[in-house]
């Protein structure tokens, strides 16, 4: 599996973030740019992976980590969404 946890890159190089990826992905259903079970899948892992695993302060998360660990990005800072 490319994405083992689901997160999605964003275009800038320094960042690994999800959040616009999971907005997208909704749009990609909508429109049928994959099939609805193989989006449902990638969505229902992110998620599954936010709640249980991401690491966090308090229910914070890291605004940026390591797409293959999912480990906090160097000295980032948290983030409220």
């Amino acid at each position: 599996m490319r994405w083992p946890m689901g997160t999605i890159r964003e275009r800038c190089q320094a960042s690994r973030a999800t959040g616009f990826g999971l907005t997208s992905l909704c749009i990609g259903d909508q429109r049928e740019y994959r099939k609805h079970a193989e989006i449902l899948e990638r969505v229902r892992k992110t998620l599954k992976f936010l709640a249980n695993d991401l690491p966090n302060e308090r229910g914070f998360f890291y605004h940026f980590i390591h797409m293959d660990s999912g480990q906090r990005w160097e000295k980032c800072e948290l983030s409220s969404h």
